[in-house]
């Protein structure tokens, strides 16, 4: 493999590991913070809220995020600087005026409608425009993460995409817990809505900066954009289902309480997930470029290389959960989230065979396999939420764990099979691909000694020269 590719993943894969083990506690901190905050019906309230904003930014993104970071990519590889920053400037517009228009119609009718049919929950109507307003905050915010992504800048990339705002809702809420003031579930909202804003202003102007330099021929058409992105879009829609769905079955046949329990459970489950999530974030840019160089060996290395370096610590992890799950819950959110410990086991063990299959849908996103990603989706999202729906009245939230798990498994499973016998691309893990980590340490330690010596040299000729 070429060695500027192993530096490029490697020096990327440090900056997100770092930034995720930083998110990773502040994650857990914040949802500790709430569950001790805020009451039972009102933490289920806002794990609703938080799937609904999750899901609605899915309309709102039009599928874009994925074509963004694929042509700026590629545009950079081929040496369309101009093309790129066409790409970059036409998403955020084209993301401004869809996140309107979504927010807008949450506001109007949508949010009370499922506020109120749905979810019977009063509180939910009463503050569906705070959403409305967190919806378009995070819109923009990952448009302009992917959009560091397609720049193959992973530190803010990751940085942008959900850990500032969370860091600074941990800092005020600590300090609102530890001075014992009382809050209610409409000032968390607003705290969360003042962290995003902030951490998109950020964002925006570091972008900004960030492609000053980018001219020169080449030109993006918002069609271009929609052509691709769609078949994301509407397979994001699925994703999400298999994910958020569950939550909102529960919500609509049980009560706001056992919400509570089933969202506790499954953010402890993310600890599983952490690495592999850590490369789909470092990976994609470079996925899109060696696809699209043919360099189909070095591209099933990268990617069974890292998914074999993220599956490690992740099986770990899952061993640690199934022993000590429910000390884990007791201590982190309290007695009453201790009996989500059965949530926990079903969940984890579905993504251990998630981590086994590797990063699959990574590839089929970068290789224009959209509509494959799609039938994919179709077909094990739904049938997840079928499950969860025949289960759910007799096992309650343990049934709604049940269907998500067998839908985790059954979508990587399936897309796994898709890169290896159609594409002759293997994803699953495996022992025997982990050299590449020893060895791209051992290149970027001696390239960092390399220039080392080459600075200090220059140094010391520089002040030589000044002495003369």
């Amino acid at each position: 493999m070429d060695n500027s590719i192993k530096q490029k993943l490697y020096s990327g894969g440090l900056w997100v590991v770092g930034l995720k083990i930083l998110a990773l506690p502040v994650g857990l901190i914040l949802v500790a913070l709430l569950t001790r905050m805020l009451s039972a019906e009102e933490m289920g309230v806002y794990f609703l809220f938080f799937s609904l904003v999750d899901f609605l930014v899915i309309f709102s993104l039009l599928g874009m995020e994925k074509p963004i970071v694929r042509i700026v990519s590629q545009s950079l590889a081929l040496k369309l600087p101009g093309r790129a920053w066409q790409a970059v400037r036409k998403a955020l517009r084209m993301g401004v005026l869809s996140a309107s228009t979504v927010a807008a119609l949450l506001v109007l009718g949508v949010g009370q409608f499922v506020s109120e049919k749905i979810f019977d929950s009063a509180l939910m109507s009463e503050l569906i425009f705070l959403p409305a307003i967190w919806l378009f905050l995070l819109t923009l915010q990952r448009l302009v993460a992917e959009s560091f992504r397609g720049l193959h800048d992973i530190r803010f990339a990751t940085l942008f995409n959900g850990l500032i705002p969370n860091f600074l809702c941990v800092i005020v809420l600590a300090l609102l817990f530890w001075t014992n003031v009382k809050i209610n579930l409409s000032t968390i909202l607003f705290i969360v809505i003042g962290a995003y804003a902030l951490n998109l202003l950020l964002g925006y102007v570091t972008l900004s900066r960030s492609t000053s330099e980018l001219s020169g021929d080449g030109s993006v058409f918002v069609s271009e954009i929609l052509k691709t992105s769609w078949p994301f879009c509407i397979s994001a829609i699925f994703l999400t289902g298999l994910q958020q769905g569950h939550l909102w079955l529960l919500g609509f046949c049980s009560t706001t309480e056992s919400v509570a329990i089933y969202g506790a459970a499954w953010r402890v489950v993310i600890l599983l997930t952490t690495t592999l999530q850590i490369v789909r974030l470092v990976i994609p840019a470079m996925v899109a470029k060696l696809y699209a160089q043919k360099k189909y060996k070095d591209l099933e290395k990268v990617l069974r290389s890292t998914a074999t370096i993220a599956g490690v610590p992740s099986i770990i992890g899952l061993l640690l959960i199934l022993i000590f799950g429910k000390t884990i819950l007791l201590h982190l959110y309290g007695e009453s989230y201790a009996s989500g410990y059965s949530i926990l086991t079903i969940l984890a063990i579905a993504h251990i065979i998630n981590i086994f299959t590797g990063v699959p849908g990574v590839l089929l996103m970068m290789s224009s396999n959209e509509k494959v990603l799609l039938a994919i989706s179709i077909f094990s999202g739904s049938l997840s939420i079928l499950v969860s729906f025949i289960l759910v009245n007799q096992l309650d939230y343990v049934g709604v764990a049940i269907g998500a798990g067998v839908g985790i498994a059954i979508q990587n499973l399936l897309m796994a099979g898709y890169c290896l016998t159609k594409m002759d691309i293997n994803t699953f893990i495996s022992l025997r691909e982990i050299y590449l980590f020893k060895e791209t340490f051992l290149s970027i330690i001696a390239a960092y000694k390399q220039r080392l010596i080459l600075k200090t040299n220059n140094f010391g000729h520089n002040t030589d020269t000044e002495k003369i």
